[in-house]
């Protein structure tokens, strides 16, 4: 508790909280089709400042402090282009791009100094002696195999402590991943829904719902296309771990060269070369995204750069396969990747397209049932 309440003292991350409420407040009457582009990006990296500076605090390692604290001076940086973009999109006017960016000078000046402060504060430690007398060769051999000896039985533990945390920082990407995959389908529904009028069952599509309720008959292929199939069988899952292709299998990608309203979009069942379909990169300017269609493969050095991770996401129809009378769909978000300890046979098919949940132990899965109609107009 005292830790938290001298964490949440310091004018760095006062000065963060007032950055994210700033940059909440300046988004929120950006144009609706921007909720999971522009508002989404700019929010999540505003919150990743003050976010990973509280978590770097709460390591204990020098190194690992700075590594959060330098992942939130990316999203300083990040930040910074949006604001600048979002201004050149008359989203903002002049006012509101100073204040932002002014904020932000501020956050990054105070920034800087805690982890030179943190720099300091942890030091190496540095060895001395007291002896003033000279070794015989007998206590440098002793001594030489003493050293040995703790190497050896330190080692082991130190390296399996390693691996384990790069596991886990991995782990936690892809759940962040994942998370996003079942977000991105939940925001082209709720697109869907806006740009929909409400109908009554009894009109002849959404037939699965009760006569006395209303919905939306294009809620799944109205501004996005996500409607799914039915499936008969759908054993992608730990009881009983199979195969993991029910329903519509989409790729959610992200293209910034695209207008404001396709910029996130969701290929129906991707065709280009398996070594891309489903491989998150990260993009020239931050960001992690599955490539666009668009984008060759593999793509330009320099503008995509692959990383370890791959992305797909289900959807599967509850009750019928029809889109139109569909009542509820499960979005199954699929993120797994390569490394230590896991399935590194980029030539396998199976871990390219991940059919098999057995195939890799390096994975994660999220899923959400989406349903027809909250009623909004009223």
């Amino acid at each position: 508790m005292q830790d938290e309440d001298f964490i949440n003292r310091l004018d760095v991350i006062k000065t963060a909280d007032d950055l994210v409420l700033a940059v909440y407040k300046s988004t929120k009457d950006f144009p609706k089709e921007e909720l999971f582009g522009l508002v989404s990006q700019m929010r999540r990296a505003a919150v990743s400042v003050p976010a990973n500076i509280v978590e770097g605090y709460s390591r204990n390692g020098k190194k690992e402090k700075l590594q959060f604290y330098y992942i939130s001076k990316g999203s300083l940086a990040e930040l910074r282009y949006f604001v600048n973009l979002v201004f050149k999109l008359s989203y903002i006017d002049e006012a509101q791009k100073q204040e932002l960016n002014g904020k932000i000078e501020i956050c990054g000046r105070l920034l800087s100094g805690f982890m030179g402060y943190t720099n300091r504060q942890l030091p190496i430690a540095n060895r001395s002696s007291d002896r003033t007398s000279g070794q015989t060769l007998i206590e440098t051999v002793v001594a030489i195999f003493v050293l040995a000896m703790g190497l050896t039985s330190g080692l082991a533990p130190a390296v399996y402590a390693f691996a384990a945390s790069s596991n886990t920082i991995e782990r936690v990407t892809a759940t962040a991943l994942a998370r996003e995959g079942v977000e991105i389908a939940r925001r082209m529904r709720d697109s869907n829904w806006l740009q929909d009028d409400i109908i009554n069952p009894d009109s002849g599509n959404c037939n699965t719902m009760h006569e006395s309720e209303y919905c939306f008959d294009d809620w799944l292929d109205g501004q996005y296309d996500i409607y799914g199939q039915q499936s008969s069988s759908d054993n992608c899952h730990q009881s009983s771990p199979s195969s993991c292709t029910a329903g519509m299998e989409f790729r959610m990608r992200f293209d910034p060269t695209s207008n404001v309203a396709t910029k996130w979009n969701a290929d129906r069942n991707p065709n280009d070369n398996r070594q891309c379909r489903y491989r998150i990169y990260l993009r020239s300017g931050g960001g992690l995204a599955n490539k666009p269609a668009s984008v060759s493969c593999p793509p330009p050095s320099g503008t995509w750069t692959a990383t370890s991770y791959f992305r797909k996401v289900n959807v599967i129809h509850v009750n019928t396969s029809t889109q139109d009378n569909e009542s509820q769909v499960l979005v199954r978000s699929m993120v797994w990747w390569y490394g230590k300890r896991c399935n590194n046979s980029l030539s396998n098919n199976t871990l390219l397209e991940f059919t098999d949940y057995n195939i890799t132990p390096c994975k994660v899965v999220v899923e959400e049932y989406l349903t027809n109609w909250k009623n909004y107009e009223f």
